[in-house]
C-alpha cells in the first residue's frame, strides 16, 4: 500500500502533534509502515473500562479536502467501530458517517460534518467523549459489540436517509 500523491502530509503531521499532546493518548504513529497514508492515535487502555483492551483513531486527509476518520475499540476479540468520511461516492452524500458497531455491516448515513480537519476532530471527540461516558456509566453491564445497536442517541448531527 503506497501513499497517495494528494495526501495532506503537512496538515496530518500538525494534527499528529496535537493529538500526541492529549493526556488520554498513549502514542501517535505518523505514517506507519502498515498504513502509510494514516496518522494513528492509540489511547491509554485505562481511559476505558474493561473489557476494552485497545482503542485507536486513524486519520487520513487529502489535499482535495476529502478525509476519513476511523475509530475502533477492541473488545475481547471483537471490535466496536465507526467512521466519518468526506469523499465522492455512489452510496451517500459527500459527507457521511458509518455508524457502529461494525462499519462493514452498517449502512452509511448522511451527516452534517465540518469541512476543516480541526472541526472534524472536534466533532468526533464530542462523539467519543459521549461514548466513553456512556461506557463508564453502564459498567459493569457493558453491551458487547455484537449485541450493540446504534440508536442515534449521541454523536455527530446525523440525518437518516429515510427522513
Amino acid at each position: 500500500m503506497g501513499r497517495p500523491d494528494d495526501l495532506n502530509e503537512e496538515r496530518m503531521r500538525l494534527l499528529a502533534q496535537q493529538l500526541g499532546q492529549q493526556s488520554f493518548i498513549q502514542r501517535v504513529d505518523t505514517f506507519p509502515p502498515e498504513k502509510l497514508d494514516r496518522v494513528i492515535a492509540h489511547f491509554y487502555p485505562s481511559h476505558y473500562p474493561d473489557p476494552i483492551s485497545a482503542v485507536r483513531l486513524e486519520l487520513r486527509l487529502l489535499l482535495s479536502g476529502d478525509y476519513n476518520l476511523y475509530y475502533q475499540e477492541r473488545w475481547d476479540g471483537s471490535s466496536w467501530e465507526c467512521r466519518w468520511d468526506r469523499h465522492t461516492n455512489s452510496h451517500n452524500d459527500r459527507k457521511h458517517f458509518r455508524p457502529p458497531p461494525d462499519i462493514d455491516e452498517t449502512v452509511p448515513v448522511d451527516a452534517t460534518l465540518p469541512v476543516e480537519p480541526n472541526g472534524l476532530i472536534e466533532c468526533s471527540f464530542r462523539f467519543l467523549d459521549d461514548r466513553r461516558a456512556a461506557l463508564w456509566g453502564s459498567a459493569p453491564e457493558l453491551v458487547y459489540p455484537d449485541e450493540y445497536r446504534y440508536e442515534w442517541n449521541y454523536g455527530p448531527e446525523i440525518r437518516q436517509l429515510d427522513e
